[in-house]
């Protein structure tokens, strides 16, 4: 539960977002990741993971952030460090699992049997 009080007249207290009800809101880090897009959309993987290391070492963890870095480690054939990151993505946020199962960012993944085993293929 969280509380907002204006203590100057004519504020105006906005809360957007949120969890399901009775669950804490986890961030998802979206406005951590967002910077990053555009070396995504521009195919400049090892870039955004050079840039993302900083970000995945200061924390907290982000699963946006951690899903998208491993979309990129896979299409780099860095295999082993896109299953760390995926698995740290779906632990923070189980729902990524539906993502991943179809994203072909990570179809160098889908052979391992440690993506069958984390999506449930």
């Amino acid at each position: 539960m969280r509380t907002a009080f204006a203590e100057q007249p004519g504020t105006t207290i906005l809360a957007v977002g949120g969890g399901r009800e009775g669950e804490p809101y986890r961030p998802g880090g979206w406005e951590v990741w967002s910077p990053l897009r555009p070396l995504r959309a521009a195919g400049r993987h090892e870039e955004l993971v050079s840039r993302a290391q900083p970000l995945l070492d200061q924390g907290p963890p982000y699963p946006e952030l951690l899903y998208n870095v491993a979309c990129s480690e896979a299409l780099l054939g860095r295999t082993d460090d896109a299953l760390g990151h995926l698995r740290s993505a779906v632990d923070l946020m189980p729902e990524l699992r539906a993502f991943a199962r179809g994203d072909e960012d990570l179809a160098a993944l889908r052979t391992k049997p440690a993506f069958t085993e984390l999506i449930g293929e």
